[in-house]
């Protein structure tokens, strides 16, 4: 007897499932470096269906009928058409990842359906069996091993679909992946030698899968693209993360765990489905061992047990036929026959009539000759058996009947014992298969003749499908079926009923009978669902084990960094006094070292900034108010206008505001040569201003050295300066400083100052106080040339009002002019008698100068009767303001008239001019102008002689009363004529 088995090579299915693990941990390795970025999601979803797809292949490779092959048929069914557009979808997030965002990612959409639609096809094929995708694996056909996809893909959408994803969608990716490299010049160069890398490893594949898939090994073709495409696209993801430098979000702590998770819980996983598939075929060996040694033993109990009870029908028939025996003789040896063999149920002998001779249960004799194992023995069969039931007690019994032979060898009665076949079903409840196990024999006719774990009226029924699997499994053990189990002595088979596995072990007797062992898989193979319950029990316990002490050992080692960062953080708030702690000896010990020499240098650094921002404040104070002094003394200088209040009143202002002992203004004299002390601030400075003190320019002194310079000077120590004068009226002086005023440049004085203290002026101060004195010299320089400006404005105020005067003089000449108004109009009266009017006891008489920018032009006389009240303030008011405008209105009609006085002058001498410039000869030209001379001028004769002057004969043209100087006469001598005179006796011109 052969135990058949399937074996296969390991080779494929293991080296699918290490690159699915290879796969599987790449993707999540990817996936948890930057799950923010889209290129790493759509790469990381590559890796996975990838990982999915090799350990498919895997498993087919694996399998070893249509019923194992089912389910990795679905997977390949459903990830190998969706590879394709998912790398095109990864290869335009590695290199164009704003087309899969904003208002036109949508475009992008029917490619997402592309690796959505082989699931739904696969699903709705397995479900509805509508045969559009997935066909299914023919089991009749297939024997085992890896498969082409075309083999289970054969709907009426399979063509259309597999062009679309191993040819379009290939062209289109490996185009883009070349237009990338070729024209997207805006791309880094590492992007772009990215780009030509992947554009190769796609139109390989693409070679592959279309030109060579059918000559190579379809799992092999399979794994080799799936494992390019896994590194390629692998390492352009992580390379173009480093190169980029994406920022990766979320805790330090947890982003370790999750790599040190997607490392070794996918390893921990792959690990442990290898050692429960390697436990599994061990177990499942072990168990088809085991139902073939419970097999073997209880075929040979059954043979023993038949074998026991031939043996007493043989000792029974070997008795009779040594010599006659009478009844007790007989009586005896049957009751040691019962004795020695229990399971004995009858003992009968029979004559050749088929009478019964004896029995054992002393009960009537019966004829037996009709029987069919009569006849047989009768005729010389040396054994026939035969099942049967009690018709009494419906006992199942097994018959042995026998001829009795003589010495002489001739049949001289039958021998029959029947034996109990209840005491073969307590032997076959003998076994180490469990309570679930069920065994029956089976005779020459395949009826059960002895069975366990099965109602008794079951028994001496045929063997069928129901007995064997009462869930109705869809085989069934029929005599021919139990012959064929005995031609091959045993077979394991799996017998499925209602998607309850089965085992069933046959063995074929030396009798011919059939022991027939059925045991449900879950019992037979107890082991190993224990032993996988425990291996995933232990892989779950080692996971969290693992994850707790990565949990663990990471935080113990972030601790110190987080501490760290704490202080970190606490010291950038402004708290110096922050120190990091040192607990560990390592890398982050020497970094928290280094840390706290920064911050202790940085704690010296903040202490000596904040000294030196104590100092720079207080010089930033002092500027401060020295320029706001400056800006005082600007502010002060557009109010005074008064030289001498305005000198003095600085110099008391920095005296007072910088608390110095003396503070004192020089100005130049006309001459250049002396220096006048004109503003002090000092009670010595005081005394010098009353005896008019003055330093020499150039010689003596500070202050004649800058006055003679133009230079600022500054003497920290007066006693060391070669240049100081030793004032007595100043003789606690330690320090000066001397500042030039310049004006326009030139020097126009000095700005001194004076301390007590030694050193008590700095660079700074004296930059500042520069500007004061500045300020000061541009304000002494405005307030004289606003001095001058007022006397030249009040010069030309004089002159105006002179030209004034003259013009109305000449336009009055000693004329007066009056005019009166009443009621009854405006009359044109006598000067005189106006007055005259005006005195008159019988009015209230108010008279106002009519005055024009201080020049008298006349006067408003008004009068009213003496019983109207007086004049108002408020009618005075209105009668000055009612003048003002008269004035200037009367002004304003006489500049009108002047002004068009000269344009009419204006206007005939351009006349005259355009007159005498139409003609080009002289004479012309000369009687044109003496006539316009006549005319213009208005006089009764006008002469032009030209070359008075001249020895030869001068040219004269007149004209006069319409008449001109020549009469005619070609050759007539012309004396000069004198132009007439004017009408009223006017002086000839």
């Amino acid at each position: 007897m052969e135990v058949i088995q399937f074996e296969f090579s390991p080779i494929i299915p293991y080296g699918a499932w290490a690159l699915a693990l290879v796969e599987l941990i790449l993707g999540l390795y990817i996936l948890v470096l930057n799950a923010w970025h889209t290129a790493n999601r759509h790469t990381s979803l590559l890796l996975l269906l990838v990982s999915i797809n090799s350990f498919a292949i895997g498993w087919m490779s694996g399998a070893t009928g249509s019923v194992n092959a089912q389910i990795p048929a679905l997977i390949l069914a459903t990830t190998t058409t969706a590879v394709e557009p998912m790398l095109l979808m990864s290869a335009i997030a590695l290199f164009q990842p704003a087309w899969l965002s904003g208002k036109k990612k949508w475009i992008w959409t029917p490619i997402y359906g592309l690796i959505l639609l082989p699931l739904a096809l696969t699903l709705t094929d397995y479900f509805f069996l509508t045969g559009m995708w997935y066909t299914g694996i023919e089991s009749t056909a297939y024997a085992g091993g890896g498969l082409r996809l075309a083999e289970f893909t054969q709907g009426w959408l399979s063509s259309y679909l597999k062009l679309i994803s191993f040819q379009v969608l290939n062209v289109a990716t490996a185009s883009l992946l070349l237009a990338f490299a070729i024209f997207n010049r805006k791309a880094a160069r590492h992007d772009q030698k990215l780009a030509w890398l992947l554009f190769f490893i796609t139109s390989l594949a693409a070679y592959i899968q279309v030109y060579q898939a059918k000559s190579l090994d379809p799992a092999a073709t399979s794994l080799l693209t799936n494992a390019v495409f896994a590194i390629a696209y692998g390492f352009a993801c992580y390379t173009q993360m480093v190169s980029e430098r994406r920022v990766q979000r979320g805790s330090l702590k947890v982003r370790l765990t999750a790599l040190i998770l997607t490392v070794s819980v996918p390893l921990i996983i792959f690990t442990n489905l290898f050692v429960i598939n390697r436990a599994e075929i061990t177990l499942r060996r072990y168990a088809a061992q085991q139902l073939h040694d419970n097999s073997q033993f209880l075929s040979a109990q059954v043979e023993a047990w038949h074998d026991r009870q031939a043996r007493a029908l043989h000792t029974l028939i070997s008795q009779l036929g040594q010599a006659p025996m009478n009844a007790n003789q007989r009586f005896r040896l049957v009751d040691i026959l019962s004795a020695t063999y229990p399971d004995l149920h009858l003992i009968s002998i029979l004559d050749l009539e088929g009478n019964s001779i004896y029995r054992s249960d002393g009960a009537p004799a019966l004829n037996y000759s009709q029987r069919a194992w009569f006849q047989r023995a009768k005729s010389g069969a040396p054994l026939i058996t035969e099942t049967y039931l009690d018709g009494v007690s419906y006992e199942p019994l097994l018959l042995f009947s026998a001829p009795i032979r003589d010495n002489a060898g001739e049949i001289v009665g039958v021998g029959m014992i029947t034996a109990s076949l209840r005491s073969l079903d307590d032997l076959l409840q003998v076994h180490s298969l469990g309570k679930q196990a069920r065994v029956l024999v089976a005779d020459e006719q395949g009826r059960i003749i002895a069975l366990s774990n099965v109602s008794q009226n079951q028994r001496l029924s045929p063997v069928n499908a129901e007995l064997i699997n009462p869930l109705n499994a869809p085989s069934a053990l029929t005599p021919e079926t139990h012959q064929a189990l005995g031609a091959r002595g045993i077979k394991i088979a799996r017998l499925y009923a209602a998607r309850v596995p089965w085992h069933l072990s046959g063995t074929t007797l030396s009798n011919g009978w059939t022991l027939l062992i059925q045991v449900p898989e879950r019992a037979l193979l107890a082991n190993i669902n224990l032993f996988r319950g425990a291996a995933w029990l232990a892989a779950l316990i080692g996971t969290l084990i693992l994850l707790t002490l990565s949990w663990l050992t990471i935080r113990q080692t972030i601790q110190p960094i987080a501490t760290l960062t704490r202080t970190a953080t606490s010291i950038a708030s402004g708290d110096l006094s922050q120190v990091a702690i040192v607990d560990t000896e390592d890398e982050i010990g020497i970094l928290a070292r280094a840390f706290n020499s920064m911050t202790s240098q940085l704690r010296e650094l903040v202490a000596t900034l904040e000294r030196r921002v104590a100092e720079r404040t207080r010089d930033l104070e002092r500027r401060a108010l020295q320029l706001q002094v400056a800006a005082e003394v600007s502010r002060e200088t557009a109010t005074i206008h008064d030289l001498e209040q305005l000198l003095d009143h600085t110099v008391r202002l920095i005296s007072a505001r910088f608390n110095y002992y003396h503070a004192g203004i020089f100005l130049i004299d006309k001459t250049g040569k002396n220096a006048v002390l004109r503003a002090a601030s000092s009670e010595g400075g005081q005394r010098m201003l009353a005896r008019h003190h003055t330093l020499e320019v150039g010689k003596v002194g500070i202050v004649g050295y800058v006055a003679g310079t133009g230079k600022p000077r500054l003497a920290h120590n007066v006693g060391e300066d070669a240049v100081f004068f030793n004032n007595p009226d100043l003789p606690q002086t330690r320090s000066e400083l001397a500042l030039p005023l310049k004006a326009r440049g030139q020097v126009i004085g000095v700005l001194d100052v004076q301390s007590t203290k030694p050193s008590a002026f700095t660079e700074e101060d004296m930059t500042t106080l520069q500007i004061l004195a500045d300020q000061v010299a541009l304000a002494i320089d405005n307030t004289r040339l606003l001095s001058e400006m007022e006397l030249t404005l009040q010069e030309l105020r004089n002159l105006y009002e002179l030209q004034v005067g003259q013009a109305w003089q000449k336009r009055l000449g000693d004329r007066k002019i009056a005019f009166q108004y009443d009621r009854f109009g405006a009359q044109q009266i006598n000067p005189d008698h106006s007055i005259q009017k005006a005195d008159s006891e019988n009015f209230n008489t108010l008279r106002l100068p009519l005055v024009f920018r201080g020049l008298s032009l006349g006067s408003v006389t008004l009068t009213k009767d003496k019983s109207a009240p007086p004049w108002s303030p408020e009618e005075m008011a209105l009668l000055h303001n009612m003048l003002a405008q008269l004035s200037l209105a009367l002004e304003n009609a006489r500049l009108l008239e002047e002004t068009q006085r000269r344009a009419e002058r204006e206007r005939q001498i351009k006349d005259f001019s355009a007159r005498i410039r139409a003609s080009t000869d002289p004479e012309v030209i000369l009687r044109t102008a003496a006539a316009e001379l006549l005319q213009i001028m208005g006089v009764e004769q006008a002469q032009i002689l030209i070359n008075p002057n001249q020895s030869d004969k001068p040219t004269s043209i007149q004209a006069g009363n319409g008449r001109h100087a020549d009469d005619g006469g070609e050759d007539q001598e012309q004396t000069p004529i004198e132009l007439g005179t004017r009408a009223q006796g006017e002086e000839a011109t």
